[in-house]
């Protein structure tokens, strides 16, 4: 088999988009609730210093306000801030991923790319790329291409060459070797469709399992196994890459 090729085992058991807290403030709706409170402590508290006495009147207040001064800062989580603070990253020529911090400083892309974004439907769009830099509207070119998640970035960046299925590289190109949410390649038509992607690539060898943090349509993901059945190249949800010796599965949980 080539160097390339991945077992499965074990991807399944990771979590592949975990649920992070995002500690950026209270919600606005506890914004409201603080100032209801307020004001119902407010009349507690006359209530409690008219008939009973002023010192209780006086705690219930101060309990009042420490709930106001603790949601002070309350605010509207923009879209930005809802990223993932920590997930799965894969160091260049790793054996396997590892759970950090996703604020990493952005790498600088080697040479020139695009800024690739796919939609549910499949229809993808892009931008020219130049170092950390997003430019024009442009063209993809039909085909196969290296792909790689930043951290931080809502696209991919693909390479502009393509190649053959099965045989993109340059992924430590456009990723400066530094980790990676995910890695692999995208295959699009002329019509800017996505077409199917995978998880090959020499440089970052991420198991199946990990998947969804390419933020892709999965019903178009194909991923790298060992486990091939009897009969495989028969079968509609398996395809041989003769060039890489690989076998791909589209897989039931994916489809």
């Amino acid at each position: 088999m080539s160097q390339h090729t991945q077992s499965n085992a074990g991807g399944g058991q990771l979590e592949r988009h975990l649920d992070t807290a995002h500690i950026v403030g209270a919600p606005v709706g506890l914004r409201g609730f603080s100032v209801i409170g307020l004001l119902t402590s407010g009349l507690a508290s006359l209530i409690l210093a008219k008939y009973h006495s002023w010192a209780l009147g006086l705690t219930a207040l101060s309990v009042s306000l420490t709930i106001v001064w603790l949601t002070a800062d309350a605010r509207v989580v923009t879209k930005e801030e809802q990223q993932p603070l920590f997930g799965w990253l894969m160091e260049a020529w790793s054996a396997a991923p590892t759970f950090g911090t996703l604020q990493l400083p952005t790498p600088r892309a080697r040479m020139p790319c695009l800024a690739l974004r796919c939609f549910e439907n499949g229809l993808c769009s892009a931008r020219t790329f130049r170092g950390v830099e997003q430019g024009e509207a442009t063209s993809i070119k039909a085909g196969c291409h290296s792909f790689v998640r930043v951290p931080g970035e809502d696209f991919i960046r693909i390479s502009k060459l393509s190649f053959p299925f099965g045989t993109a590289s340059g992924h430590g190109i456009l990723s400066d070797e530094k980790p990676m949410l995910f890695a692999g390649e995208i295959e699009v038509d002329a019509d800017g469709q996505l077409t199917r992607w995978n998880n090959i690539s020499g440089t970052y060898r991420f198991p199946v399992g990990y998947a969804t943090q390419a933020d892709l349509p999965l019903d178009r993901f194909w991923g790298l196994t060992e486990d091939v059945p009897i009969g495989a190249e028969d079968l509609p949800d398996w395809t041989f890459v003769s060039s890489s010796d690989l076998w791909l599965h589209k897989s039931v949980e994916n489809a």
